[in-house]
């Protein structure tokens, strides 16, 4: 079907593969001066393709692995006698930001997150690294390289998933044969110990520490109005503040891709009343913007991430001489959250002010207090030797119940 013929060259032995093609026309691949066994390879596999070919069928899985790992010399060799179709990979760097640079439909926080992604495999791999040449094992090894750097298991998490997207991408686009990060994962453990709730007192001490009304009012939106810092807290406007009505319109850009999720309402609560009345005095004339002083950057940028309020935040705690608690502003978010359920309001209407779900609730925000255990053992937990009667009739109703039963069958 194909044969291998060996020329003296002055560069030494070279290798010369010819077989027919389907019109009975001679076609030679010149591998050139390559070793005896890589030419005897190549000629089965092209043996191989041959056959595969004429039956209009896939070549096996290791004859693909091989193609993929070929160099492009040979490859493209192969492709000019009609083997194989041309190869339309690329580095693995060029197409993830080509990649991401084509996706309009997400944010540049979004983008920015991704392109840390890419900056990471590049580190790993190297520039230039085809596509196609990594393989499972050494996606695995990826994975073992992550961890060496210490990065938390939900931070490797996202960066698998991330990568899993990008290469799932190149698999629909036909530039790999099969994604080697399929499987490749890291269950993310919820660090409890970073879910803290952040006290009312430690809150109003950070609002007298707070170096203007702008400051005082963030805090204030955060901790007792549940918005998210800083896209949701920077995007509400003096017109989003019904004071007639009590209530305050939240515009969300995180959730806006969501149905009914670009806005919500909530509740003017007065722990923000006098906040807002203090902001609303000091504002610049013709502010559109409740938050006018501190949004410079968000306003010439594409991304929330430049806003950068978490160091002036960092240093109104220091000021108050206050510890600062993980997740600085999302913990102050999940403290209102939890305050609103424990003083009786329905999860349904919590969720609905916070925007989020029920599961979101539960996974990320609620937090379980202390003082919710002595409570209970004050209250309602029974301690030992209490109320023994009460079990007794308990028990006793509950065996009567089982003898009428038995007797009705």
């Amino acid at each position: 079907m194909a044969t291998l013929f060996q020329e003296k060259t002055p560069q030494g032995i070279s290798y010369r593969i010819q077989f027919c093609s389907g019109n009975n026309k001679r076609v030679s691949i010149r591998l050139g001066a390559v070793p005896k066994k890589v030419a005897q390879t190549v000629l089965s596999k092209v043996e191989e393709i041959i056959k595969h070919n004429l039956a209009d069928v896939s070549v096996s899985q290791e004859t693909a692995v091989w193609l993929s790992k070929l160099p492009d010399t040979i490859h493209n060799k192969l492709s000019k006698a009609g083997l194989v179709p041309p190869r339309k990979s690329t580095d693995v760097d060029t197409y993830i930001r080509g990649y991401i640079n084509s996706r309009h439909d997400v944010k540049t926080a979004t983008r920015i997150r991704w392109n840390l992604d890419c900056k990471k495999l590049v580190a790993f791999f190297g520039e230039g690294r085809r596509a196609d040449s990594i393989t499972p094992q050494d996606a695995e090894k990826y994975k073992q390289w992550l961890f060496s750097l210490n990065h938390s298991r939900g931070t490797i998490s996202k960066f698998l998933a991330n990568t899993r997207m990008f290469f799932k991408a190149m698999l629909k686009d036909e530039l790999i044969r099969c994604n080697p990060f399929d499987g490749v994962s890291v269950s993310a453990i919820v660090d409890e110990s970073r879910n803290v709730y952040v006290p009312r007192a430690s809150v109003y001490a950070a609002m007298a520490a707070a170096p203007d009304a702008d400051w005082r009012l963030i805090i204030a939106l955060s901790r007792f109005g549940g918005l998210r810092n800083p896209s949701e807290v920077l995007s509400l406007k003096w017109e989003n503040v019904d004071w007639d009505r009590q209530r305050i319109l939240v515009v969300s850009p995180k959730t806006e891709r969501h149905p009914n999720g670009s806005q919500r309402l909530i509740p003017l609560f007065r722990e923000l009343a006098k906040p807002l009345q203090d902001a609303w005095h000091e504002r610049p004339d013709g502010a559109v913007y409740v938050i006018s002083r501190h949004r410079s950057r968000a306003d010439v940028s594409d991304s929330w991430a430049d806003s950068n309020l978490r160091e002036p935040m960092l240093d109104i705690l220091k000021r108050a001489e206050i510890k600062p608690w993980p997740k600085l502003f999302h913990a102050m978010r999940a403290a209102c959250e939890t305050d609103l359920v424990r003083s009786g309001y329905q999860l349904k209407d919590v969720t609905a002010w916070m925007g989020h779900s029920y599961k979101v609730a539960e996974k990320h925000y609620l937090r379980v207090l202390e003082e919710e255990f002595d409570r209970a053992v004050k209250n309602g937990a029974m301690q030992p030797g209490d109320n023994e009667s009460e079990i007794n009739n308990a028990l006793q109703l509950l065996q009567s119940l089982s003898i009428i039963l038995r007797k009705n069958r």
